[in-house]
């Protein structure tokens, strides 16, 4: 009667870790009220290293060149986007910055009694793999093996398992046959 106990138990536990579709990378914990989606990171031990954003009393802030930092106001996760105060934008002699309002509706430009607050919309790219060394360096990213990147020589990333496709907005190898 244990055995049968102890084999049926095995067995739930070895379908309910095979039912699992993902295991995603460390996300970072909220920054106030502020969520902190995947890539973005707060800390050394969560989300892409090279999104880095700086929680600080409860805010978030997006430090900048020369030790300027800026506000983020909110964070749109399904655009890849966060707001911030300023706009920067580059032409071909060199860089400006100007102050913009984001969500402003044009078409109530002329009734508008109170300007909204200075802001701009930031996007970033999707993040790739995460860069690898030796395949310990894959452990948190499940369903992966860190491999050669056939794009950039020398490098390795942990790729995901055949049956697995990179899903770079939750930052874990999702299972092909739950999309």
């Amino acid at each position: 009667m244990e055995k049968s106990i102890l084999s049926m138990l095995i067995l739930m536990v070895t379908l309910l870790s095979c039912s699992w579709s993902a295991t995603a990378l460390q996300h970072c914990g909220n920054c106030g009220l502020t969520p902190v989606p995947f890539p973005l990171s707060t800390g050394p031990d969560c989300g892409n290293q090279q999104y880095k954003l700086r929680c600080s009393f409860g805010k978030l802030w997006f430090d900048a060149l020369n030790g300027s930092s800026y506000l983020i106001a909110s964070i749109n996760p399904s655009s890849t986007g966060l707001q911030s105060a300023y706009m920067i934008k580059v032409y071909d002699g060199g860089c400006a910055a100007y102050q913009s309002f984001v969500n402003l509706d044009v078409k109530k430009v002329g009734m508008i009694k109170k300007w909204p607050e200075p802001g701009v919309e930031i996007e970033w790219a999707l993040p790739e793999e995460p860069i690898c060394n030796i395949p310990v360096d894959c452990k948190d990213l499940l369903y992966s093996k860190c491999l050669p990147d056939p794009i950039s020589l020398g490098q390795k990333r942990c790729f995901c398992d055949a049956g697995f496709k990179w899903d770079p907005i939750n930052g874990w190898c999702q299972s092909e046959f739950n999309l």
